[in-house]
C-alpha cells in the first residue's frame, strides 16, 4: 500500500486528500496539520470548477450550503473600474447553458456560438444583461434554478474556509477513509535521489511514498525543503498586500446576492463576497501608496463606519509570483505553496483544481513519473499561471485618473507580451475566438466583458461586422435567443425559493 501524505489542514489540503483518495482508493492517504498553527482562511470564493470538482468525488453542492454557509456565485461584479460609477460583470455562462437552452441551431460549434452573441450584443451596443444570462441573474438578484427547479447555467460557490476546512475534513476522515494526524511538521529525512521518505514531526514519524504540499504561504516543501526558484510578477501587478475584514448583512444593506462584487479603490480593490450569515470583505492595495492604517481609513470611508479584520491586526502580504517547479522529486505543492498572483477572479482555488487535474489517474504513474512528465507539469503550471497573470492585469488597464496608482499603471508596470497583442489588435480590428485558442482558464468572452466593462474596447469593429455580416435570418435567431434568456430570468428563483427546491431535491435523493 502507497503512502500519500498532504501537508496542511486549510481547505486546498483537504480538497487535495478527499481527491488522492478518489483517484488511489488503495492508497493510505494521510493529512498532517497543527490545530495550534491554524490556517490563513481567506479564500472564499470559486469558479464553475469547483463545482465540477464536487461532482467528481460526489459531495452535493448543496452540502457546502448546509454546512458551510456557502452561497451560489453566478459572476463576478467589477465596480467602479472605469471613470464612471458603473458596473460590468464577468460572468459564467458559457457552452453548457448555450447547449441547455438549445439555442445552438446557427452557429457550430456552440462555444463560437456564444463567442458571436457577444459579438452581436457589443455590435448593438446591448447592454450586457440584456444577451448574457448570468449577468441578467444577477441584476435581477435571482438565482440559476427556474421555479421549477431546473438547473439553467454555470454557477460557482462562496463559502467561509474555515468552515469548509472543518467540513472537507469530517468528509475526508469519516466517509472517505484518510487519516488525519494533528502534529507540527519539523523537518523531512530524503533518499539517495532526494524523495522525501520520511515526515519528522514533535510526536510522530510518517512514512512517505508521495507527499502533496498544501502548507500554503509557508511553503514547507517546494519553498524551504527543495528551494525552488520562485519567480516573482511584481513588476506586472504591484498589489503585495491586503487587509481582510467581515461584515454583517445589514452593514451591506443586502442580504445574499448571486454574485461577488470587487469594488476599485485609490491604490488598488476590494472584495465583497456574500455567505449566507456575513459578508467577506478585503482591500487589495499597493503598500507603496499606503499603509495598513491608511488601507483601513479608505474603507472606513467607503463604507461610512468603522471596521475590523477577524483577527486584531490581521492582514496579509505577499509577492505574486510561483515556483518555477511545482513538481520536484516525489513532491507537488498546490494552491499557495506552487504560487499566488492575487485574490482577484477566484484563480487561487481554480490553479488548485487545475492541478488536482492534471495528475496521473494510476498510483504507479505518479509515484514513478519520469522527469519528463514532471516537466510537462511544471510548463503546463507555469502556462496557466502567465494566463492567470495576463488577464488580471487586464482588468486595471482602464480610464480612472483619479490617483497615481491608476493614472501610472501601464507607465510603471509592465505589461505581458499577451496583453500587449490583444490591444494592439484592439486599436483597429475585432478580437476573435481563435485569439484565444491557447487560453485554458478564460475565453474570449471574459476578455470582451473586462475590456468593455472598463471603456477601452473599441467598439467600431464590432459594430461593422453586426452591420456587415449577419444575416436577417441570424439577426432574428439571436433576438429570440435575448428573449428567451429573459423568459429565464422572469421564472428564475430568488435565494429563499432556490434553498427550498434544493433542499427539497437533496432531501428525496437522500
Amino acid at each position: 500500500m502507497s503512502n500519500i501524505v498532504i501537508i496542511g489542514g486549510g481547505a486546498a489540503g483537504w480538497m487535495t486528500a478527499i481527491y488522492a483518495k478518489h483517484l488511489y482508493p488503495e492508497s493510505k492517504v494521510t493529512v498532517v496539520a497543527s490545530e495550534e498553527i491554524g490556517i490563513l482562511g481567506a479564500g472564499e470564493s470559486t469558479t464553475p470548477m469547483f463545482v465540477d470538482f464536487l461532482d467528481i468525488v460526489k459531495i452535493p453542492f448543496y452540502e457546502l450550503i448546509k454546512n458551510c454557509g456557502a452561497s451560489i456565485k453566478v459572476a463576478a461584479r467589477f465596480s467602479n473600474w472605469d471613470k464612471d460609477s458603473n458596473y460590468y460583470y464577468n460572468s459564467f455562462s458559457g457552452e453548457e447553458e448555450l447547449a441547455i437552452s438549445e439555442l445552438n441551431s446557427f452557429i457550430d460549434p456552440v462555444n463560437q456560438y456564444h463567442s458571436r452573441a457577444t459579438v452581436y450584443s457589443i455590435g448593438k451596443n446591448d447592454k450586457q444583461s440584456e444577451f448574457d444570462l448570468n449577468s441578467a441573474l444577477a441584476d435581477n438578484n435571482t438565482f440559476p434554478f427556474s421555479l421549477n427547479g431546473s438547473r439553467i447555467g454555470h454557477f460557482s460557490l462562496n463559502f467561509d474556509a474555515r468552515l469548509a476546512a472543518d467540513y472537507f475534513k469530517k468528509v475526508a476522515t469519516e466517509d472517505r477513509g484518510v487519516l488525519y494526524i494533528n502534529d507540527e511538521v519539523t523537518s523531512f529525512d530524503s533518499d539517495n535521489d532526494g524523495n522525501i521518505i520520511k515526515i519528522n514531526c514533535k510526536n510522530n514519524i510518517i512514512d512517505s511514498d508521495f507527499v502533496f504540499d498544501c502548507s500554503g504561504f509557508k511553503r514547507l516543501l517546494i519553498g524551504r525543503h527543495y528551494n525552488s526558484e520562485w519567480k516573482s510578477y511584481s513588476e506586472y501587478l504591484p498589489a503585495d498586500k491586503a487587509f481582510p475584514f467581515f461584515l454583517s448583512h445589514d452593514q451591506v444593506g443586502q442580504s445574499v446576492v448571486p454574485y461577488t462584487d470587487a469594488i476599485a479603490m485609490k491604490y488598488g480593490w476590494m472584495w465583497v463576497t456574500p455567505l449566507q450569515h456575513r459578508y467577506g470583505c478585503g482591500y487589495v492595495f499597493d503598500s507603496s501608496y499606503i499603509s495598513v492604517e491608511d488601507a483601513k481609513k479608505e474603507v472606513e470611508e467607503y463604507f461610512g463606519f468603522e471596521v475590523s479584520p477577524p483577527k486584531p491586526g490581521l492582514f496579509f502580504e505577499f509577492n505574486p509570483g510561483m515556483y518555477k517547479k511545482v513538481w520536484i522529486k516525489n513532491c507537488i505543492a498546490m494552491g499557495l505553496s506552487a504560487g499566488f498572483i492575487e485574490p482577484m477572479e477566484a484563480t487561487a482555488i481554480l490553479s488548485n483544481l487545475h492541478s488536482l487535474k492534471k495528475l496521473p489517474h494510476n498510483i504507479n504513474d505518479l509515484i514513478n513519473s519520469d522527469q519528463n512528465s514532471k516537466d510537462i507539469f511544471n510548463k503546463q503550471y507555469e502556462l496557466e499561471q502567465e494566463e492567470i497573470l495576463s488577464f488580471i492585469y487586464l482588468h486595471y488597464v482602464t480610464n480612472r485618473e483619479d490617483t497615481p496608482f491608476w493614472k501610472d499603471f501601464t507607465k510603471n508596470n509592465k505589461m505581458t507580451r499577451f496583453i500587449e497583442g490583444i490591444l494592439e489588435k484592439n486599436k483597429d480590428s475585432m478580437l476573435e475566438y481563435k485569439d484565444f485558442e491557447d487560453t485554458k482558464m478564460f475565453a474570449l468572452e471574459n476578455y470582451l466583458f473586462v475590456l468593455q466593462g472598463n471603456g477601452i474596447l473599441n467598439l467600431d469593429p464590432y459594430l461593422y461586422e453586426f452591420q456587415n455580416t449577419y444575416s436577417d435570418e441570424e439577426n432574428k435567431s439571436y433576438e429570440l435567443f435575448k428573449i428567451r434568456k429573459s423568459l429565464a430570468v422572469q421564472y428564475s428563483a430568488n435565494w429563499q425559493e432556490m434553498l427550498e427546491m434544493v433542499k427539497y431535491q437533496y432531501d428525496e435523493v437522500k
